[in-house]
């Protein structure tokens, strides 16, 4: 007579497991809309390259294209740049997917850079290039690169994995080690 397996999760788990992803792709699909609204609202109402004053003498919006990644760096490589983005994104999806712990923090951290790297990369594939705006500056000009509100996300979340990186580093030890060896820990 064979033994049944056991389920990888109980009932209470999988809907724990269920409603934290849907948190994740629920904020990284809001995000992305309010990221692609607003590069829609520099593309329908802002002159190319003519700085529009927000609050003077510090913020801007100024539509700018890039074709590179922050700061300009790979200027024109967009297959690598895209290549980038969706293996960021893939990672994501994955390790979502695989998570133990499921703490709010990891989780939204997760959100606002998925949402960000699918921002730029839907930017280069309909277009080819970036489309950013925010434009901060002091009184003797720019202080900044432009930048919009992918970037903010990407910076976001790598700012919130740090956090939870930092004040949970229990929960980085339990991840790395291999599900065998952890099973075999446990008993």
């Amino acid at each position: 007579m064979t033994e049944t397996p056991k389920p990888r999760f109980s009932a209470r788990q999988s809907r724990s497991s269920f409603f934290s992803a849907m948190s994740v792709y629920g904020l990284a699909g809001l995000l992305f809309s309010l990221d692609q609204l607003s590069k829609w609202l520099v593309l329908k109402h802002l002159p190319f390259g003519q700085p529009h004053v927000i609050l003077e003498p510090w913020l801007y919006f100024t539509h700018v294209h890039n074709i590179g990644a922050a700061f300009s760096i790979l200027e024109g490589q967009k297959f690598w740049l895209s290549a980038i983005a969706l293996g960021v994104a893939g990672w994501i999806i994955w390790h979502e997917r695989h998570l133990k712990n499921r703490h709010p923090i990891h989780l939204a951290a997760l959100s606002f850079i998925l949402a960000g790297a699918l921002g730029n990369l839907s930017d280069r594939l309909r277009m080819g290039h970036v489309v950013d705006f925010i434009d901060l500056h002091n009184r003797s000009g720019n202080i900044w690169p432009i930048f919009n509100v992918a970037d903010i996300c990407i910076n976001v979340g790598v700012a919130l994995l740090i956090l939870y990186f930092w004040r949970y580093p229990e929960s980085q030890e339990e991840r790395s080690i291999p599900h065998s060896e952890a099973s075999i820990k446990h008993t």
